[in-house]
């Protein structure tokens, strides 16, 4: 994933850069400069992340569950069309979200937490498992909120320990979501 989001990312500099006529690393550039090929770049990378996130969801079931993790059998059990349409979804509904003054984008992306689980364990769609999961939260606000507040500590000790640590934090943060 790292090395896809690499590539994507210097695609959309080499387009911000045809844009504007100077490097995003010139001191005089724009902070961010608009341009089509960057925002599709940009776009397809959180796409990819979500599939990426679809299998560490997939492995943490399969943890849950007792079964070895092997990502061939994690791809061919993953539904990478519905998993890309809640994607998009979760996108738009969480930037209409920030325009409506963030707070809104905070409690929807906290409220949809779970709806990768239940697209992949229960073989959901897109918005029966957006539903499922803000029904899910809106029920156990306060054990959800804690268990937010732990899968955030452990990506900021992986982030902490120079991002190495996000080989076992990530992994640990959706294990332990799945088992809440």
């Amino acid at each position: 994933y790292i090395a896809i989001s690499f590539v994507l990312g210097g695609i959309s500099g080499i387009a911000e850069t045809n844009s504007t006529g100077m490097s995003p690393y010139d001191v005089n550039a724009p902070l961010y400069s608009f341009t089509l090929i960057g925002s599709i770049m940009d776009f397809i990378s959180v796409l990819v992340g979500f599939v990426f996130t679809a299998l560490y969801v997939r492995g943490a079931l399969d943890e849950y569950d007792g079964v070895k993790f092997k990502i061939g059998s994690a791809l061919s059990r993953i539904n990478i069309i519905p998993v890309l349409i809640l994607s998009f979804l979760l996108i738009i509904r969480t930037i209409f979200g920030f325009i409506l003054l963030i707070i809104p984008a905070f409690i929807f992306m906290f409220l949809s937490y779970f709806s990768l689980h239940f697209m992949i364990d229960r073989d959901m769609g897109p918005i029966v498992s957006i539903m499922a999961s803000i029904s899910l939260i809106s029920k156990r606000v306060g054990d959800s909120f804690v268990t937010a507040l732990l899968v955030i500590a452990i990506i900021i000790l992986g982030v902490l320990a120079c991002c190495i640590g996000l080989v076992v934090a990530i992994p640990v943060a959706q294990i332990a979501a799945t088992y809440a």
